[in-house]
């Protein structure tokens, strides 16, 4: 086994867990769960962090950990209240986990111990322990005869036949011996060595070693102790025989008599699996029923086995199957939607040259295997998707801990946490929204006394809504603070040179000037605002992400700041269209209608045209990209929205639907305006993906300076701002 990726495994899963705890913790906080349910999930995930760790040797996490887990279970038996100031204990412990974690991944980062140590002291007031107590050592096995080893009524026994390269893997056999002492008690150890007769190797592991075991942890959770060495070892748990009482209590049901043994606990799922292999691959003459297998590979005895069969009856149902999940390597798949990009690629350069073989039959028979290759494209898609609410729930948090640093009372509201979102797209809207949030509560929402004078209630409101719109998903954050102040905006935007004295702007493009770097309009530096960093990077990570962030606001009721987002940066339906000898692809869910232009229009001092009486914007596509204009009298006008915002395109021909590829631009051309990506066509051509909601924002916003710089310029500043 690959020991940097065991323990990779164990740094991921561990997070998993810590995000749990932080989740429930937080629900109980806010009294939206009951505290029984929620602190048994807190202490599960803090045992199961403790064993794993254990397996490393990561002595610190499972020497930390094991005092949280018993403060929890102690919580958890009803001995000890769960107070508010242990629920800030808890969280405190959970931040100190986390760091311990990481440390194991960056060894450049250090471990406050002396938090730690403060942190335990705290924890052993709960424990009514002294911070200074001596460990005692757990007591010697006891003594007995080893030979007497075997299936017994109370013990568990354990079989471990360690594979040649446990060591090399960095396992210590020790350290699974040490971790079942804690757990449970050893009643007798028995430890052999099978030396081969010849090429000893001095880093290989000869060792096997038979244990009696008492334990009230289940067979699955003894099994997890030697998970990381099943590859390349024998390992054998026996249950005991005190198992076949709990078949009396169960009804009879026809299921499988393996399901029956792993309902009760008595087999785990890789006993059973191991099983059935070996029952499959057995000849017709050696072929034998489940049960026999699963006695001979020594997982259960005789009697219980006979225990389990008296259950079975043939009048039950069979219960539904569980659902079964599968953890990915991401990388794996982001491989697998490469492959289908490029399959989706081939398939439009194949449906050109099936377009002009003119074949009726090839044509349906292609078609069929188009309509197949979408639906691979958008499973593959899905697996990707995952709920914003794993966001909002980190969110929590800082809600909680802004709040309590600044004094203020605010109520966290979310709706629409099962939305989805590409995974890639979740992990870098993480930042953004935690800068809005922060902000919201820091300068947007009031302190309790102006809130009182207000006429507003002392607790301010804080929304995080999600949901699908148009194709794109729309994230709000939204409060019912003082909102912005845009004559202070302007004046600061004035005073640090962003825009002119005198210049006239609308009160949206106002309020995007808390974007430009280094504005802010606080009045003084504390530890969360006022130096101007952050907002800048918002709008630099959703215009990365091809999105759009807008604001609206009302004096004295609030802000809120809306963000949309493409369902995801891989492959699009699209639509092509050229300019000049340029292909282009427009996004299709974007795109209203497409219409006929007349080329006189352009030589009207105006920008917009009536479109059944409504005013509609529009910018010739030639012109940003700096084409040779088309010499024909007409052109083609496509109509598309993003958002609440319609504008029109200007372009010379079109092509119709297509299935795009979306590839990012090389360094050298990401400057240019209107151009969000590009994709290879059919033809073997490159096209280019337009940036629509760069170009209906510089449709929309050109008139108020037309007059004084060119189009390219503009769109250009406006882009920059």
């Amino acid at each position: 086994m690959d020991m940097d990726h065991a323990e990779e495994l164990f740094i991921n899963e561990a997070y998993e867990l810590l995000q749990d705890m932080e989740q429930f913790l937080l629900e109980i906080d806010n009294e939206e769960a009951e505290v029984g349910d929620h602190i048994a999930a807190i202490f599960r995930a803090a045992h199961t962090i403790k064993g794993s760790a254990g397996l490393f040797g990561f002595d610190d996490i499972v020497a930390f950990t094991h005092k949280v887990e018993n403060v929890l279970d102690a919580v958890r038996s009803g001995k000890q209240e769960f107070t508010e100031d242990l629920i800030e204990l808890m969280l405190g412990c959970h931040g100190h986990m986390q760091m311990l974690v990481s440390a194991i991944s960056d060894k450049e980062s250090e471990v406050d111990k002396q938090e730690g140590l403060q942190l335990i002291e705290r924890l052993n007031v709960y424990l009514k322990e002294s911070p200074n107590e001596p460990v005692v050592e757990d007591s010697p096995a006891e003594e007995t005869d080893t030979e007497s080893i075997e299936s017994s009524e109370d013990y568990w026994v354990i079989e471990v036949e360690y594979g040649e390269d446990v060591f090399r893997d960095g396992m210590d056999p020790l350290s699974h011996i040490n971790y079942l002492d804690n757990m449970g008690t050893i009643h007798d150890c028995k430890l052999t060595t099978h030396f081969p007769e010849k090429a000893f190797d001095p880093e290989a592991c000869y060792l096997s070693v038979i244990l009696a075991y008492e334990t009230n942890l289940t067979k699955a959770d003894i099994e997890e102790v030697f998970e990381f060495i099943q590859e390349n070892s024998k390992i054998t748990i026996s249950t005991p025989l005190s198992y076949k009482e709990r078949f009396k209590d169960l009804p009879e049901n026809s299921d499988p008599i393996g399901e029956i043994l792993l309902e009760t606990g008595a087999i785990t799922e890789r006993e059973l699996n191991q099983a059935l292999t070996e029952q499959r691959s057995a000849t017709v003459e050696s072929s034998k029923p489940i049960g026999e297998h699963i006695i001979d590979s020594g997982a259960v005895d005789k009697e219980i086995l006979d225990a389990a069969l008296k259950t079975q009856s043939k009048q039950a149902h069979k219960k539904p199957q569980d659902l079964r999940f599968l953890k990915v390597d991401a990388r794996k798949l982001d491989r697998l939607i490469s492959l289908i990009g490029e399959m989706v690629t081939t398939g439009s350069a194949i449906d050109v040259e099936v377009k002009k073989l003119q074949d009726e039959n090839l044509d349906e028979v292609f078609s069929t295997m188009v309509g197949l290759i979408e639906q691979i494209r958008d499973r593959a898609l899905q697996l990707r998707m995952v709920q914003v609410g794993e966001t909002f729930n980190r969110l929590k948090r800082i809600v909680r801990d802004v709040s309590k640093e600044l004094g203020k009372e605010i109520k966290l509201t979310i709706t629409g946490a099962e939305t989805e979102l590409d995974k890639t797209m979740v992990e870098k809207l993480s930042d953004p929204l935690m800068h809005i949030v922060r902000n919201a509560i820091d300068h947007g929402i009031e302190g309790q006394e102006d809130r009182a004078y207000k006429g507003k209630s002392k607790e301010g409101h804080l929304q995080l809504n999600a949901f699908h719109e148009s194709g794109a998903v729309v994230i709000e954050v939204v409060d019912d603070g003082a909102g912005l102040n845009q004559e202070k905006i302007l004046a600061k935007a004035i005073e640090n040179g962003v825009i002119k004295a005198g210049e006239e702007l609308s009160p949206d493009r106002i309020n995007m000037l808390i974007f430009e770097p280094g504005f802010s309009t606080a009045d003084q530096v504390t530890n969360l605002s006022g130096r101007g960093v952050g907002m800048d990077v918002v709008k630099r990570n959703i215009d990365e992400l091809k999105g759009q962030i807008t604001i609206s606001t009302k004096p004295n009721q609030g802000s809120r700041f809306r963000i949309r987002l493409p369902l995801t940066l891989a492959i699009i339906d699209g639509f092509e269209v050229s300019v000049g000898d340029a292909h282009l692809v427009i996004p299709q869910n974007m795109i209203q209608e497409c219409l006929t232009f007349d080329k006189s229009v352009l030589e009207i001092d105006r920008n917009y045209v009536n479109l059944r009486n409504e005013v509609l914007p529009f910018v010739d596509v030639s012109e940003v990209l700096r084409t040779e204009p088309n010499p024909k009298d007409y052109r083609h006008l496509v109509v598309v929205k993003y958002a609440d915002k319609k504008a029109g395109l200007v372009v010379d021909a079109l092509f119709g639907e297509l299935q795009a590829v979306i590839k990012p631009m090389s360094e050298i051309f990401r400057s240019m305006k209107g151009i969000g990506g590009s994709t290879i066509l059919g033809t073997g051509d490159v096209g280019f993906i337009l940036d629509v909601p760069q170009l209906i924002e510089y449709a929309c916003s050109r008139e108020e300076s037309r007059f004084s710089k060119s189009p390219f310029e503009l769109l250009h500043e406006d882009r920059q701002g």
